[in-house]
């Protein structure tokens, strides 16, 4: 996971959102103020400048808080997947209370912005993978199989020569 690539959108939705306000705040007032006391006669053509630069502002604004909620979700999600562990979709949309479509493309943006590394999607088991690499080799395809559970008839992905049991009925499964 990288939290580089993170902490580097959190700096510049704070810069965004910073800027936004600094700049737009004083054009609100000057807009405002200019309309009340001079008369929308004589600010007409002012009127329509300053409200475009109060627009963009606010556009600035709610850019760094779309990047900011992006974050707090990614950390939400790191969360789930390393600290308990939950790496199927439908387990980490039934935790964030998202839909499932949504997590997955949540999760896809994530990876193409790199703010997780080494991860990727297996589209077969719906499930987030977080791969372990050694000189290229992806160490957690080798340590991983996917068995078929003699109970309920569920693909169930587990490590190799390891006792494990099925996720959905809760059966063994070597």
């Amino acid at each position: 996971m990288s939290k580089a690539a993170a902490a580097a959108s959190r700096l510049f939705a704070n810069i965004l959102c910073i800027t936004g306000a600094l700049v737009g705040a004083p054009f609100i007032f000057v807009t405002f103020w200019g309309f009340a006391a001079v008369g929308f006669e004589d600010m007409f053509p002012s009127f329509f400048i300053f409200l475009a630069i109060d627009i963009a502002c606010a556009a600035v604004v709610v850019c760094g808080i779309k990047i900011k909620q992006r974050i707090s979700l990614f950390d939400k999600y790191v969360h789930l997947v390393l600290q308990k562990k939950k790496t199927l979709l439908r387990d980490l949309a039934k935790e964030t209370g998202r839909e499932l479509s949504l997590v997955k493309k949540d999760l896809q943006s994530m990876i193409k912005l790199k703010y997780f590394s080494n991860t990727y999607i297996d589209e077969e088991l719906q499930e987030i993978i977080v791969a372990r690499t050694l000189g290229g080799v992806d160490i957690d395809a080798l340590l991983m199989e996917i068995v078929v559970c003699q109970s309920c008839g569920a693909q169930v992905k587990k490590q190799s020569n390891i006792l494990s049991y099925c996720e959905y009925c809760g059966s063994p499964v070597d």
